[in-house]
């Protein structure tokens, strides 16, 4: 359970001499095992009474230890001891009489104090909150039981462990009435503990006068008896918070870098919505970024330890000089960062803080810089887009910040972000980059450090404290051969059954020389099949999901909420989520947000929401990508709030939210090599597990939420392992090697670093290669950018030999010269730069739209989103199968393929080539096949964006009606819903990236040759918002500007545009139609417009005034 930072200081601790620091931590992980085998697991293998007991003499015993400790790593042993024993009896208000309850209330008070003083405030939070049911149990005063000053006192002291300090300095103002000395001390003590608060801010706070009191009164008790011991306990107390105060606070230590404004908002500000303690991430980060002066930083600090609070702190400084780019891997967290940072950093004047949202199609908007000092919170393709367009603009970028760095190693998007990252270094040497990730392995995140120190002559430091605010145990099951039982039934039938056991280590990675931990489990599997079967080949249980799902509810069951990762397969969510069965307690009600998501769902899916139902009858919430986004909204509120206790999730939810999970079960340590990653290699495939395996363990227990939590690792496959063989431990380290794993685990290597060798071996003469057109539409479209970008690369600094670099960029201009002399047009290469496409599909395109004007019959496409989209089917359809041979694929994959009788094995040998790739033996035969595959596709695509729900397009894609009692089915990829779902991510994703090229060649056609270009095309509006309106399937640009600003579902924009059509005619830029957005969206709320009172009507009237 205890981290490498944790296990330090317990060892490190002053304890009583009969114990050694190293069994003093074993002593205290074993409790908190004992603790889950006994509450959760049921166990009646562990006496827990006798750990309470002990837990509580070793931190009475450390505590009398704890004053002359110099470093506080003995106040941590106190505080962690005594917490798991509180767990472990798990007493709550009503079980004591109200005469204990004050003690108790302030006991946790001193448990949180322990935590406090040894830097785990998040620990001293929810150790306060605890402290607070006892004290607030009750109206003390009035039953006489304690003094008005002393409870003023205690509330005073559970606001300030809280960093409430607004709330302290208020309760400390308050007047009463003291009868007594002892009643006079504690209005004293608390006058001192709101100024310690100010302190926080100041030494110009300091009270030399009531300090000088405070030590006379320290001196009094320490010779007086023992009728003032709480006096003394408490001035004690007090004594050790001041003497915290230059270590912990966050205002004195970043006054220096940072302004009154920010800090004073940010920090200590009276809303108690301040950062006031320091964790030690940010002292380190101080001492190293900040005092150093230091230009780049690599931050690897485990998850929950406060990176993004780093990266704030970086980007407020940045701000003095610049506008500061900040880099996400998904367009949801590059939301919540957008959100959290414009709340973060409101009191600066003059700031901005703008998402610019987005996947790679190309768009014809880009970000407006409405002040100087901006944040621009991005995805790698959005900047790569920008850079793209605007390269100058990166010459004044102060700040690069690329969160989840270890994607720099990803085959499908690392090399875009690298491209970005070193963009910015070429075009503004003095510019800050900031890389942050928990995954990244110690040595791989030096050569980061040494990779940007290289580039820029700048120094570049290391932020690596294995420090968490929070405690995991890693835990795994095995099945317990020595249980089975095979009892013979009747019709030579017979029924199999195993206990499972459950496994843990003292600390957490598991360590081959630490204690491991074991017991039974309630779970006992059970398999009915033909004796001889059993006898011969022996019982195949099943495994992975029914073993997870039990698990949950072991935890669930306690009250503990939970979260299962499904690895394997997104599509099992729902089935594990179906059969989640306990007995559910007293849930809050559903609220009318809720309601109206679950009405925007059902619209949008055209079936009822399964969603509902498992929320409603089982306490159980889905969040999985085959999901609309109400629909996982209203998860993560169902998960929050308490409605459902059980959150059934894939990689989706593994990055970036913060959910009050305090067990996260792992479903699986491999992902499927069907699917989304079936076109991977096994290497990418065991990375990406891997990531997603140790962030999603990262889930539980988060900073605030708990003082410590679970992970539960489920093996993918059943083991048979005999659990009575020596050497246990190696035995199912050999099995799991994840459990030995820290979070930093991962590997970062550039996925350009081969394909730059290979390209720098190539002659000025040979023709242009795969990987060639694929870099050069990554890389910036000027030779000189381009050149520079090169050689600050992550892949560039790994090669062996840097005179590569020279030949690689002589290479890429040898090959623009090549298309130039053959009759590509220069503006064509930069319009496929820009669309991130190779540049003989640009030409090819240009070709087709001469050609196809000048037929006899043709007549220009509609200017509309279909009227396009049919144009871009027709010119598709034209090129050779290998140039779209992804999106076909993409099609027939969710069409029909492989599901059921409708399955096509010629189709389906098609798809059968290495990693997908387009075959070489493709004959006449199967090129057949591919047309109605292109009628399909031109019959969905209409459906997409003429409004028709998510179920009537799974009819289009499948040419078939679904059953009504299998319309909301969601446990399978052959359900309609999750086909339609997943149709609309993988194949619109393919053709707004063709639609994005037939954008960028109608803009630069229109710069750069104007008067060869054909009326129709040159006159276009629709089309400047094709690509997004595409990828978001509306009918239409000013749906498109209501799905932007009011909701962000297709048929509610759509619906939305039909009641309250906007007040201009065409929109050709987005940005500019916020404003009548904004206004029918207030005529719409306020119903100053008549609209019909059906049911979707009003939710929608209901959610937009929420936001």
């Amino acid at each position: 359970m205890l981290d490498e930072f944790t296990r330090r200081l317990i060892e490190s601790a002053r304890i009583p001499s009969q114990l050694s620091g190293q069994e003093a931590r074993d002593f205290v992980s074993k409790a908190y095992m004992s603790y889950l085998a006994k509450v959760v697991f049921d166990s009646q293998d562990d006496d827990k009474s006798s750990y309470v007991l002990s837990l509580n003499r070793l931190s009475l015993a450390t505590s009398l230890l704890w004053s002359s400790d110099e470093d506080n790593s003995t106040a941590f042993l106190v505080a962690e001891a005594a917490d798991i024993a509180r767990m472990i009896v798990q007493e709550s208000e009503s079980d004591l009489p109200v005469s204990a309850r004050f003690k108790k209330g302030i006991h946790y008070l001193d448990l949180a104090s322990f935590f406090h003083l040894v830097d785990y405030d998040a620990n001293a939070r929810v150790v306060t909150k605890e402290a607070a049911r006892f004290l607030q149990s009750v109206d003390f005063v009035k039953l006489g039981t304690i003094t008005a000053s002393h409870v003023s006192y205690y509330k005073c002291l559970s606001y300030f462990l809280r960093g409430w300090f607004g709330h302290c300095r208020k309760e400390a103002s308050q007047s009463i009435e003291a009868n007594s000395a002892e009643e006079r001390a504690f209005l004293f003590l608390r006058a001192y503990l709101a100024n310690l608060t100010n302190k926080y801010k100041s030494q110009d706070f300091a009270n030399a006068e009531q300090e000088k009191q405070m030590v006379n009164l320290v001196n009094a008790l320490e010779k007086n008896d023992h009728s003032y011991f709480s006096l003394a306990s408490e001035s004690t107390r007090l004594v050790a918070f001041d003497a915290a105060i230059n270590r912990k606070s966050a205002y004195r230590l970043l006054l220096p870098v940072l302004g009154q404004e920010y800090l004073t908002a940010r920090i200590s500000s009276d809303d108690n919505q301040g950062y006031p303690f320091a964790w030690p991430p940010v002292r380190n980060f101080c001492q190293k970024y900040f005092s150093e002066d230091a230009q780049h930083a690599v931050i690897t600090v485990p998850t929950g330890g406060g990176k993004s609070f780093l990266a704030e702190l970086a980007t407020a400084r940045a701000l003095q000089d610049g506008w500061v780019l900040y880099l996400a891997p998904t367009n949801a967290l590059c939301s919540q960062i957008r959100e959290d940072l414009k709340q973060n950093l409101q009191s600066l004047t003059s700031i901005d803080v703008e998402a610019f949202l987005g996947k790679s199609e190309y768009m014809a908007e880009l970000p407006r810089f409405q002040v100087p000092k901006q944040v621009l919170v991005v995805t790698p393709e959005k900047a790569l887009l920008l850079l793209k367009r605007e390269p100058d603009r990166f010459s004044e970028c102060s700040l690069a910040v690329l969160d989840e760095c270890h994607m720099l190693g990803d085959n499908n998007r690392g090399d875009i972000a690298e491209t970005v990252l070193a963009f910015t270094m070429a075009k503004n040497p003095d510019v800050h980059i900031i890389l942050m990730s928990a995954m990244v392995k110690q040595e791989d995140s030096a050569k980061l450090v040494q990779w940007l120190e290289e580039n820029t002559g700048k120094l570049a430091v290391s932020i690596s404290l294995p420090w968490r605010p929070t405690r995991t145990a890693r835990l795994t099951v095995f099945p317990d051969w020595s249980t089975l039982d095979i009892c013979p039934m009747e019709n030579e039938k017979a029924i199999a059954t195993i206990q499972v056991k459950a496994f843990a280590d003292t600390v957490t990675p598991w360590d081959k020389d630490t204690p491991l931990e074991s017991w039974k489990t309630p779970i006992r599997l059970e398999k009915v099949d033909d004796l001889d079967t059993f006898r011969t080949k022996g019982p195949k249980f099943a495994w992975r999901n029914d073993v997870s799902r039990e698990l949950a509810e072991l935890f669930t069951a306690q009250g503990i909420p939970t979260i299962i990762f499904m690895l394997h397969s997104r599509h099992q969510a729902f089935s594990v989520a179906d059969r989640f069965d306990i007995d559910l307690p007293e849930r809050p009600e559903v609220t009318q947000h809720e309601q109206d998501l679950y009405i925007l769902a059902e619209y949008e899916l055209g079936a009822n929401s399964l969603l509902e139902k498992l929320v409603d009858e089982k306490g159980v919430a889905v969040h999985t990508a085959v999901m609309l986004d109400c629909e996982r909204k209203v998860s993560e509120l169902a998960f929050k709030s308490g409605r459902a206790f059980l959150l059934v999730a894939t990689g989706t939810l593994s990055q970036g939210l913060n959910l009050p999970a305090k067990a996260v079960i792992i479903c699986g340590t491999e992902l499927s090599p069907y699917g989304d990653w079936g076109d991977m290699t096994h290497e990418e495939r065991k990375r990406v597990s891997l990531n997603q395996v140790l962030n999603a363990a990262g889930r539980a227990a988060r900073a605030n939420i708990s003082c410590r939590g679970v992970s539960i690792i489920v093996p993918d496959e059943l083991p048979r392992v005999h659990l009575d063989e020596s050497s246990l431990k190696e035995l199912i380290l050999s099995k799991m090697a994840v459990l030995a794993m820290k979070d930093a685990s991962l590997e970062v290597s550039s996925p350009i670093r081969d394909r730059l060798e290979r390209i720098g071996q190539r002659s000025d003469q040979d023709i242009a290669s795969v990987d060639e057109h694929v870099l050069l539409s990554r890389l910036p479209i000027d030779s000189e950018n381009r050149g520079l970008t090169i050689r600050n690369m992550l892949g560039a600094y790994e090669l062996p030999e840097r005179d590569y670099v020279q030949k690689i960029t002589e290479r890429f201009e040898a090959i623009e010269t090549q298309a130039i002399d053959s009759g590509c047009d220069k503006w064509l290469l930069e319009a496929a730069s820009l669309a991130g496409i190779e540049y003989t599909l640009a030409s090819n395109l240009k070709s087709f739209i001469e050609f196809i004007a000048h037929m006899p019959d043709f007549s220009p496409p509609e200017d509309t989103y279909i009227g396009w989209a049919g144009f871009l089917l027709k010119w598709l359809k034209a090129l050779p199968a290998s140039a779209t041979w992804n999106l076909l694929r993409a099609h027939i994959k969710a069409r029909r393929y492989s599901w059921g009788k409708q399955k096509d094995p010629d189709l389906l040998k098609l798809l059968k080539t290495d990693r997908g790739e387009y075959p070489e033996y493709v004959t006449e035969k199967l090129l057949l096949l591919l047309v109605p595959v292109w009628e399909n596709l031109g019959d969905t695509i209409h459906a997409w964006l003429n409004d028709n729900s998510l179920l009537e397009i799974g009819e289009v894609l499948t040419r078939r009606k679904c059953d009504a009692d299998k319309r909301r089915n969601r446990s399978a990829a052959g359900n309609y819903l999750p086909r339609a779902i997943l149709w609309s991510r993988r194949v619109i994703n393919h053709l707004s990236q063709f639609a994005g090229l037939l954008l960028a060649v109608q803009n630069q056609w229109a710069e750069n040759d104007l008067d060869s270009m054909p009326r129709w095309f040159a006159n276009t509006i629709t089309l400047h918002t094709f690509p997004l309106g595409l990828r978001h399937g509306v009918r239409d640009p000013a749906a498109l500007a209501w799905h932007r600003y009011a909701i962000q579902e297709r048929r509610a924009a759509n619906l939305l545009q039909a009641l309250m059509p906007l007040e201009v005619e065409n929109i050709t830029d987005l940005q500019e139609a916020w404003q009548y957005v904004f206004r029918a969206s207030k005529g719409f709320v306020e119903g100053s417009v008549k609209t019909p009172d059906s049911q979707i009507v009003l939710a929608l009237q209901r959610i937009i005034q929420v936001k």
